[in-house]
């Protein structure tokens, strides 16, 4: 096997979005020819009537478990319900349940609001895991705070369990708005003009085959 950690001059086509710069930084520092092509699109959702609910719920004692499935998510969280309530009401509701956190970065949020996680879900940190650290704790009332998309085997995992489970749904994954790198790499990938394809993330693949499609040259990509 070769153990060469370098690109050696490969073109490395990369999805990354929200770290796109630090992402060509990286493969240009492992000597690859970078084309980074952003797929994804983080956006809150709008005139959320049902995060609010939820919100409220959490404030009056109706979960006593929180998972916390990203960083951005427990951020546009925090920030949405600062509309409506003052922050320390909303992290005093936080800090009476029992907060799990996917693996370190909705700690650096949680770490912002004088709270800590009880349960870090260590690497890879997927759905997967975290069900055996919840079966072997006490708490059933669970809100899960979803992430770009609903992740109903997780939720089915819980319920399996006994655990009454409430999804959160804060934000949602969707296209940039310009989608022109993304049909460069496209056509780059189509084309064999590229060595390597990085993906951190499911979605991303998901995008690049809905943009391909689109292109006509999904059985190319």
């Amino acid at each position: 096997m070769n153990q060469d950690p370098s690109f050696a001059g490969l073109r490395v086509v990369s999805l990354e979005s929200r770290r796109a710069k630090e992402m060509e930084a990286l493969i240009l520092r492992y000597g690859g020819r970078p084309f980074v092509a952003p797929s994804v699109a983080e956006r809150a959702v709008d005139g959320n009537d049902e995060l609010f609910a939820q919100t409220a719920r959490l404030i009056d004692g109706a979960f006593d478990m929180v998972v916390l499935m990203t960083a951005t998510g427990l951020a546009y969280w925090r920030d949405a319900s600062a509309s409506r309530y003052p922050a320390e009401v909303f992290s005093a509701a936080l800090a009476r349940t029992t907060l799990v956190s996917r693996g370190p970065k909705p700690v650096v949020v949680l770490h912002q609001m004088g709270l800590k996680p009880t349960v870090i879900v260590p690497e890879p940190n997927t759905w997967q895991e975290m069900v055996p650290l919840i079966a072997a704790r006490p708490e059933r009332r669970i809100a899960v705070q979803e992430y770009g998309r609903g992740n109903p085997e997780f939720v089915a995992a819980l319920e399996a369990l006994g655990a009454e489970v409430t999804p959160v749904c804060i934000y949602r994954w969707e296209l940039p708005a310009d989608t022109s790198p993304l049909r460069e790499a496209v056509r780059r990938i189509a084309g064999r003009e590229c060595d390597v394809v990085i993906f951190t993330t499911s979605v991303q693949l998901t995008h690049l085959l809905e943009i391909a499609r689109a292109e006509g040259m999904e059985a190319d990509v």
